[in-house]
Formats: C-alpha cells, structure tokens, sequence
C-alpha cells in the first residue's frame, strides 16, 4: 500500500481555518511543547526579497535522531496526552499550502547543530541537509511564505498570537515580533478565585475571574486551554441565568493538560464523550461561585431549569450525530428535497 504524502498534507491542511495562521499556531505550539519560554519571530523579506517568517524559541534543540524522525511525515516523538502537539505533521503543512514554499530549520541540542531545508519538487516532498549557520540552542523555524499569507500575517500576527496564546503570555511566556514583546489581554479584576477540579482522576485547575469590564467575545465565558494554547471556549449553561449587567464580565481560565489525550487534530476542539463530563463539572463548580457573589438572577426554579432545558436542546441540535432531531432542520430538509 502507497500513500501520496503530498495529498495526504493537503488533506490534514483542510482542518484549518487559515494557512497563514495555521504557520503561526503550529509553530508556537511545538515551541510550548518542548517547554521554550522565549519565542523571537521575525517577519519581513530576505536579502532576495523573498516573504518569510522565523521563530527562534530557546527550547532544548533536537539531536540528531529526533531530527532525523522530524522528516519522516506523521512520525514524532511526541505522545498524545502530553501536550498540544502529537500528530507529527504541524510543521510541514504548509508544504501543501503553496507550491513554491521552503520551510528551513535549524536546531541545537548543546553538543551539536543541525539544519535542513523540507520543499516540493513536483508533487514530491523532499528535504535535504545544510549546513548551520549558527549554534545558539533551541529551535529556529523559517517558512518562505505566498504573497497572501504575507499580507495576513503582516496584519494580524499579534492578534492572532494573542487570541490563541494569551495564557501562555499571562503565564510567562515571552513573544516578540521583530523585536517588539507581544504584551497579552489581561482582565480587570474585582475578584479572583483559584481551584482544581476533579473528574474520574483528572485534575483541572481553573482561575475565575469577575472583571471591572467587559471580556472580548473570543474569551466568554470559560476557556479550556493546553500549555497555555486556547483550545475553544464555552459559556456555561447558566450564562442566561446570570444579571444580564454582567454576563459578559466572567472569565474562566481552565488548565486542561490533563485531558489533552482528547484533542482532535486541529488542536482547536475536544473529541465528545469524556469531555461532558468535565464540562458540566466546570460549569457546577463556576455556578456555586457565580451564585456566592450574588449574581445570578433571581428566578423561580421553574424558569431556571426552563433555561437548562433550552439550553441542553441546543447543544443536542448543534452535536452533528444528532442534528436530525431538529425540527426545523427536518422541515428544511423536507422542503428541500426533489419531487
């Protein structure tokens, strides 16, 4: 049985929203996976005039097995359940992205320097070795970049690291773009609390926050993120019982590298089933909070669990598996069939 490698990267490439962003979370995801504190992105052209973007991290480098088995497409040295990464293709998507693209790395573990250079010839993925060019440790990550992704990511770079690593910003991490430090969305806060949450032996600790202001829409109500990488945020099954005032003041960070063996692919969702579970138990955990400081409206029980009700028909109408359940959906349907 043979595969066509490139068609394959074509297809993982689908599951983005974004190829320019796509460069930019992947590449900052395996820095955080190797645990890199530092990240130096460059964007801009080359002495050629060639569009690039670079990422320098300070993480511990690869030797030269690790290296010889980041060529290798989905092959990694990463386990699924320990971080963001596991798939063994982020850092060569792009490769299907753009015909022209080269994507070079370099990388020193202490003891030696490595570098390469992966690109297509054809439809054929290759890569070959070079000769490095410096020894600092770490990781340096370069991607020739299409026209079009250049003109995004010259735009959006930092919206798109803030929106997606902020809490690995609040939490230390350290990004520049072309020298300037990244400086992350932080909360107004009236009051804080700290906790972990328990659910058949994983461990969620979560940081709740009241703010003095308004949270960005991106960020409401509660956000489950891996080594400080949004994963998706959700608002709670109460958000409609809270004093309409301040429904949009609650921030709820979620540490969830406990359930990192059920991401999917494109790192930016949980697989259903397990994670319910650890939903709902966020959400009671956040209600008792929420209720403590007095806001939620005061309503009769019936209208309380009314809300639930609507609320858990939603989710069920939205669940693909179970989109045929909708009653306006099979109208459509109904309507839209051929005589």
């Amino acid at each position: 049985m043979e595969f066509d490698n490139l068609h394959t990267l074509e297809n993982f490439l689908d599951i983005y929203n974004n190829s320019g962003e796509m460069v930019v979370t992947e590449a900052i995801a395996n820095s955080l996976d190797v645990d890199s504190d530092t990240i130096d992105i460059k964007i801009g052209k080359n002495s050629n005039g060639k569009r690039m973007i670079t990422f320098q991290d300070n993480g511990p480098g690869m030797n030269k097995e690790v290296f010889a088995d980041y060529h290798v497409g989905s092959r990694s040295t990463k386990s699924k359940g320990t971080g963001i990464g596991f798939a063994g293709i982020g850092a060569k998507v792009y490769l299907a992205a753009w015909d022209k693209t080269e994507i070079f790395t370099e990388t020193c573990c202490g003891n030696e320097a490595l570098s390469s250079v992966m690109y297509r010839d054809g439809r054929t993925l290759k890569w070959k070795e070079l000769k490095p060019t410096h020894r600092q440790r770490g990781t340096l990550y370069k991607v020739l970049l299409s026209n079009k992704d250049y003109d995004y990511l010259e735009g959006s770079l930092e919206q798109i690291i803030i929106e997606f690593f902020n809490n690995a910003l609040l939490n230390g991490l350290r990004i520049t773009i072309n020298g300037k430090v990244v400086k992350p969305w932080s909360p107004k806060t009236i009051k804080k609390k700290t906790g972990i949450i328990t659910v058949k032996g994983r461990k969620l600790p979560y940081v709740f926050i009241f703010s003095g202001e308004e949270v960005p829409h991106e960020r409401i109500s509660i956000e489950y993120h891996v080594k400080g990488k949004k994963i998706n945020t959700k608002k709670p099954e109460f958000y409609y019982d809270i004093k309409s005032e301040y429904q949009n003041n609650l921030y709820v960070s979620v540490d969830s590298i406990s359930i990192s063996d059920y991401l999917k692919t494109d790192k930016a969702s949980f697989k259903p089933g397990f994670v319910s579970n650890v939903y709902r138990a966020v959400d009671k955990e956040i209600l008792k909070i929420v209720e403590a400081l007095g806001l939620i409206e005061k309503q009769t029980p019936q209208k309380y669990e009314t809300n639930r009700f609507t609320k858990a028909l939603e989710d069920l109408f939205n669940d693909p598996d179970f989109a045929w359940l909708n009653p306006d959906a099979s109208a459509m349907r109904t309507i839209s069939e051929p005589d």
